[in-house]
């Protein structure tokens, strides 16, 4: 029942997507298909391509994710095995306001 009251809201326009400069380690973020995740990690990982900045993801939902929070040996961040994903910026959104109810209060952060 609680995700009935845990909704993603925009206010004024449409969500938009997000750079990489955009965001920071704890940020909540969906991605295109409403999966919801908070970044674990921001910065380049050696080995994957396409060469650059990505974003690694701690999936709200078990099973979403790849991994653990590690790539080819080496830990970036730590998550349960299953809830981990290392994406581009440019695939999530962040919104400018969330409603979540948690353990019956409704908090609002902006």
């Amino acid at each position: 029942m609680a995700a009935i009251y845990e909704r993603l809201v925009t206010l004024g326009s449409a969500a938009k997507m997000i750079s990489f400069g955009d965001l920071s380690v704890g940020d909540r973020v969906q991605s295109r298909d409403d999966s919801r995740a908070t970044v674990r990690f921001l910065g380049t990982v050696p080995g994957a391509t396409p060469e650059g900045d990505w974003v690694g993801l701690e999936w709200d939902e078990d099973g979403r994710g790849k991994h653990d929070g590690s790539a080819k040996g080496t830990r970036f961040f730590q998550c349960p095995p299953g809830r981990g994903s290392f994406v581009r910026a440019e695939t999530v959104i962040k919104a400018p306001r969330t409603f979540q109810v948690r353990r019956g209060v409704v908090a609002c952060s902006v």
